[in-house]
């Protein structure tokens, strides 16, 4: 079984990536992967070694789980740019929240996975495979509250606001164009300036099997992920006069 998910999930992935350790079925299935690979041919410690090297990505790849949301930008040196943030919007805030954005190709990849593990290892849904906002809230919630020295509260009026964004996006995207228009090339064309919302990709990952995936999907694999780092204050009314909480 040599697919092309098989490749991209298995040689295009950090073996960190808590995504990989959080689901295990697909833990399950790496393990199964790497033990048929040492048991197939006599190695030695060396030989065991390279095959570890290869199952990672270079510093010049993006995990392909998680486009390095999940390693990257869950490092100390980022959570010192969220703090620098935080305390140049103000230093008068007694809690915090923080709304994540997200590349909609974050989207594909996790309906891509779902749908190999489900055909290949067994039935996978979204309580097996939790999605990059949740896990980088696992990861990062706790960690932040030390370093701001403030709790996280849901509805706090002080926002942080960070955006992820992806060089490949929208070639990944144009993947779902291909399949939604598979039957009428010319209306693909007509359309070749549409937009997708997010529950326009979510709509037609529904209908994607996975030989449509196999078929259809060109994965951005040089793809590089940005972000920005905003932070700000609820403006609200006192008594007629606008003035921040």
């Amino acid at each position: 079984m040599v697919t092309n998910a098989y490749r991209l999930f298995l040689n295009r992935l950090c073996q960190s990536c808590p995504l990989k350790t959080q689901c295990a079925l697909f833990n399950k299935f790496a393990e199964d992967q790497e033990r048929i690979s040492l048991e197939s041919t006599p190695l030695n410690h060396s030989d065991i070694q390279t095959i570890d090297n290869n199952l990672n990505v270079s510093s010049l790849q993006h995990c392909f789980l998680c486009i390095d949301i999940l390693h990257r930008y869950t490092a100390d040196e980022f959570m010192q740019q969220i703090k620098q943030t935080a305390q140049t919007a103000t230093s008068d805030f007694q809690s915090f929240c923080v709304n994540l954005s997200l590349p909609l190709n974050l989207l594909i990849r996790h309906a891509y996975l779902t749908k190999f593990l489900t055909k290949f290892v067994g039935e996978c849904n979204e309580k097996d495979l939790p999605i990059i906002k949740d896990q980088w809230r696992n990861l990062m919630i706790d960690r932040l509250e030390e370093v701001l020295h403030r709790p996280y509260q849901i509805d706090s009026p002080f926002e942080i606001n960070i955006t992820f964004d992806f060089s490949g996006e929208k070639e990944e995207l144009e993947s779902l164009r291909r399949f939604r228009y598979a039957d009428n090339p010319k209306l693909a064309k007509s359309n070749a300036n549409e937009g997708f919302t997010r529950q326009a990709v979510t709509t037609i990952l529904n209908d994607l099997t996975f030989e449509d995936f196999e078929q259809y999907y060109k994965p951005a694999i040089n793809g590089k992920t940005t972000c920005t780092i905003s932070a700000l204050h609820d403006s609200v009314y006192v008594a007629g006069c606008k003035s921040y909480i």
